[in-house]
């Protein structure tokens, strides 16, 4: 999903672009740093559902956590195997 789905609104590749224009930096290896940004994310996720799961923590909040980390794990993995943004 794009940033914003307005009317006239960049998509991430053209971000990148417009950016590497502007600034002259080689965004080339802007995938594995977008990847592992949302792998951190299910990572981070997956430990607090995991204290949830384990009684370390009551807040029912929680709970749909495991899904959610299951849900970055699986977009990680598409965003690898297809090289999308």
């Amino acid at each position: 999903r794009q940033p914003s789905t307005a009317s006239g609104m960049l998509t991430r590749n053209e971000i990148l672009e417009f950016y590497s224009e502007k600034t002259g930096y080689d965004v080339g290896g802007f995938q594995f740093y977008y990847v592992y940004g949302i792998w951190r994310l299910a990572v981070i996720i997956q430990q607090i559902y995991s204290r949830y799961y384990k009684g370390q923590n009551d807040n029912p909040r929680f709970k749909s956590y495991g899904a959610m980390a299951t849900a970055l794990g699986q977009l990680a993995r598409y965003k690898i195997q297809t090289g999308k943004l």
